[in-house]
């Protein structure tokens, strides 16, 4: 769909796309002389029109910008980490032993792993303890909120009442770094006491209903997507990476496996060993 879109965008030279199991990238060359600013404003544009007709459960497309001999946002190699676990587990898993081992491969720029659902605070609520104190549900959004709000930090949350229980789901994001303790939170103030949060709902922190599942072999799938520092040398540095997914292997837990399924440094092989050909040609 995107592909199409963006085949229509004037200024564009090529585009390529690689993807795979929850994740994908489209990659848009353009003129040298092609306004870059006004670019940028047309395909934010068609991101946002063609969203809604993406798959159900595919993330808002992310644009980036870059000049020709700037790589640092290309991943060099994809991975899918597997197991007969939750995915939440799984990245889990990921974020605590693998992440870190490859941090210290150097030149690598970043790691990025995802696939799991996020986590949310489920909060069940009693209709008649909230008529008792003459309470609504949006008395607690609205208490919620206030303590969110002076929270700082950033936070953007979402309320998200399930049709026809007594419950609402609570999504926050940009909250890893900040304590939230719902069930002191003040709601409302009767006689001499003090109503707060726990009085009324009871609370549980639970992984997202997973609205798509990813496997492979049965086995439920996160991604892992590694990026080069800029100006590195993507052949030799894909080289030390395999080597430490390899050493990282040996040691995964029973019936977690990982596959690649993304490589850079192939094609980027391919391209030097057509060069040296014609070299050689010309030499001749």
């Amino acid at each position: 769909v995107l592909e199409g879109a963006f085949s229509r965008v004037r200024g564009v030279k090529k585009i390529r796309s690689t993807s795979s199991s929850g994740w994908g990238n489209i990659y848009l060359e353009f003129d040298k002389k092609a306004d870059i600013d006004a670019l940028r404003f047309e395909i934010s544009t068609i991101i946002r029109q063609t969203y809604p007709s993406l798959p159900e459960g595919a993330g808002y497309p992310q644009v980036y910008m870059q000049k020709a001999d700037d790589g640092s946002n290309r991943p060099l190699l994809s991975y899918t980490l597997n197991a007969n676990s939750s995915p939440f587990l799984i990245q889990q898993y990921a974020e605590n032993n693998i992440k870190p081992a490859l941090a210290s491969v150097k030149g690598i720029g970043s790691v990025s792993i995802y696939g799991a659902s996020p986590m949310e605070w489920i909060m069940e609520y009693d209709a008649n303890m909230l008529n008792e104190y003459s309470l609504t549900t949006n008395d607690i959004q609205s208490a919620i909120s206030a303590y969110l709000y002076s929270g700082g930090g950033g936070l953007g949350y979402e309320f998200v009442p399930e049709k026809g229980k007594s419950v609402i789901h609570i999504n926050i994001r940009n909250h890893s770094q900040i304590n939230i303790n719902f069930n002191e939170i003040p709601v409302a103030k009767r006689g001499n006491r003090i109503v707060r949060l726990k009085d009324l709902v009871t609370l549980k922190h639970a992984e997202q209903q997973t609205i798509s599942y990813f496997r492979i072999n049965g086995a439920n799938t996160i991604n892992l997507v590694i990026y080069a520092d800029k100006n590195e040398n993507q052949v030799k540095l894909g080289k030390l990476v395999k080597e430490k997914i390899a050493s990282l292997e040996k040691n995964l837990p029973t019936g977690y496996f990982i596959l690649n399924n993304y490589d850079a440094t192939e094609y980027i092989i391919k391209e030097l060993n057509k060069n040296f050909v014609r070299t050689i040609a010309t030499l001749v």
